[in-house]
């Protein structure tokens, strides 16, 4: 296929002396084969602010689509999450954008719950860390987003063993010293509420409910 140079430049700009009324050259074109994380890339972060100027351009290869029911399901579960739950966990940025979808349209009194939520949220990774702490700084500023050098599913799931056992043996301590003696049989924890996609590695749940932890 032939390209026009000229077509793709676009028509030639009058010379002019003033250097205010000319438009900065556009960034270098860097094609990146991945679908543009919300609500910020890395990626798009770090090739737009060199001093190269880079203009990262995303092409998606794969196609991201929602799962309604289960999103449905989610929102109804907002209001009681301290309830429910002990925990949350995310391994994925798409995991991620759902419950973001999920809270950005949820009405004024669930968004006043979560702002009160002080569950520990475990994720994998620094980008998928990165997105949930800028949507926990705007919407549940009381909870802990944990595990971010954690690198992998098997890593989190030691991490959440290790950290959560901790957790949940202080909290029993508690709730037994505030019962009469004899009247404080052991508490059962709640369980964690794991958000993943389709496609996924079973690793983490297989680790949380092996027999033999």
């Amino acid at each position: 296929m032939t390209i026009n140079p000229q077509a793709q430049a676009g028509p030639s700009l009058p010379s002019t002396n003033s250097s205010s009324s000319v438009d900065p050259s556009p960034g270098i074109p860097i094609l990146l084969l991945k679908t543009r994380s919300l609500p910020t890339d890395a990626y798009h972060t770090y090739f737009a602010s060199t001093t190269a100027a880079f203009d990262p351009i995303f092409v998606p290869v794969l196609q991201h689509s929602f799962n309604g029911a289960a999103l449905d399901h989610l929102a109804t579960l907002l209001p009681t999450l301290s309830s429910q739950y002990s925990g949350l966990i995310f391994t994925s940025q798409r995991a991620v954008e759902a419950f973001a979808s999920i809270i950005h349209s949820a009405d004024a009194e669930a968004k006043g719950k979560l702002r009160e939520l002080s569950l520990p949220i475990y994720t994998v990774g620094p980008a998928t860390s990165r997105a949930l702490e800028a949507l926990r700084d705007d919407f549940f500023p009381r909870c802990e987003v944990l595990g971010r050098e954690t690198g992998n599913g098997e890593g989190l799931a030691g991490y959440i063993l290790q950290h959560h056992r901790a957790k949940i043996r202080i909290l029993s301590e508690k709730e037994m010293e505030s019962q009469p003696q004899g009247n404080s049989p052991e508490p059962q924890p709640l369980p964690l509420l794991f958000l993943v996609g389709e496609q996924r590695r079973d690793i983490i749940p297989k680790t949380l409910s092996s027999p033999s932890l």
